[in-house]
Parts: structure tokens; sequence; C-alpha cells
């Protein structure tokens, strides 16, 4: 994708006008609290930078790269093509190719926090939304095994179906569109709310 200068205007940081020797947390503070906890964190191909980097112009809403690509898979490709990052007859070292299948665990805990700090009301209503489809399915487990009333178990599966409907459509506007990010990061969520309330700590964002 061909980008130029006056599609970065809208960004809350404009690290496209960044030195490639200049890490975007030491110019943008803000990106530096969002990613405290990761700022030793690279991988075999990437610096700690290029991995900011990357996550901001592939997650921040006002990045053109989000706006004029709805393919994850096509605008990852793209952002480590801008960054200018090297691959091997088009072919990237496995640890980018992770990154670019959102399989990476480390990596997508970064994006996870991104996300999160961009959106944090979305962030909120999924979490809500989850909890109520993990209560949901609770009751839907104590029906069936209680073989209570089949209407009221046919109830509350024509609710959980509207619920998922709901989780699908606040993730992807969390994960602007990243499927497989959606997808790991919504088993992380559910197993971590069956055994509590999911970051009763974060209700404050």
């Amino acid at each position: 994708m061909d980008v130029n200068k006056k599609d970065f205007t809208g960004m809350e940081w404009r690290i496209d006008e960044l030195p490639d020797n200049e890490k975007c947390v030491d110019a943008f503070p803000e990106l530096k609290n969002i990613f405290l906890e990761f700022l030793n964190y690279k991988t075999e191909s990437l610096t700690n930078d290029q991995i900011i980097r990357m996550i901001v112009y592939c997650y921040h809403r006002k990045s053109p790269f989000v706006e004029k690509m709805d393919n994850i898979i096509e605008r990852k490709t793209a952002v480590f093509n801008y960054l200018k990052v090297k691959d091997n007859k088009g072919i990237y070292p496995k640890d980018i190719q992770a990154i670019i299948k959102s399989s990476d665990a480390k990596t997508a805990k970064l994006i996870y926090q991104f996300c999160k700090f961009e959106n944090s009301l979305t962030y909120f209503a999924l979490i809500t939304t989850i909890e109520t489809y993990i209560s949901m399915n609770e009751k839907l487990g104590e029906e069936m095994s209680s073989a209570r009333d089949s209407k009221d178990t046919v109830d509350v599966m024509i609710k959980l179906d509207k619920i998922e409907d709901r989780i699908d459509k606040l993730s992807d506007k969390l994960f602007k569109r990243d499927k497989d990010l959606k997808d790991f990061v919504g088993s992380v969520l559910i197993v971590e709310g069956r055994k509590k309330k999911i970051f009763p700590e974060d209700y404050s964002d």
C-alpha cells in the first residue's frame, strides 16, 4: 500500500515523523506509559521499538493502514514493508510470521494492552458482556442438569446467541478486525472469567 505524509496527519502519535534511531516511547511519554511493562521485550528479528511502531500503525484507529486495509495479514505485511523490515525473498523469519498470524502470545499481550488503552469504553463493554456470557452458560448448565422446563433452556440458548454476536462486534471494534487476536484474547478472558471476576482493577479505565 502506498502512503504519503498527509495520510498520517490524523494520528495521535506522529511516529512517522521520527527517525529510525529515535525510540517512539522516548518521543511520546503516553506510549511509554502504555507499554511500560514491556519496554524490554523484543524478538529474534525485531527491536522493541519496531514492535511498538508496528502495533501503533496496525491498531491505532487513525492509522492510514487501519483506515485503508481491512485484512489484518495484509495490513501487518504492509506495515513491516513500510518499516523496512527485511524478509528473505518475500518470506519473513518465523518470529515475524507468528506476529503476522497473531499467534505470538507475548506480542499479543502488547497489542491487547494498546487496544485496551485506546478503546477503554469498548474494552469495559466487552468485559461485562463476557461476564454475562459466562453467567448465562453456567445457568444453562444448571438447567440442563436438573432437567428443568425445556422452554427455559431454549430461552437461555437464544440469549447466548445474541450475547455471542455482541461479543463478536465489540471484539472487532476493539481489535481492529484482527480475528486471530480476537480469538486468542477471547479464550484467555473466558478462562480467567471462569476463575474469578475479570480484571476488576481495569474497571477504572
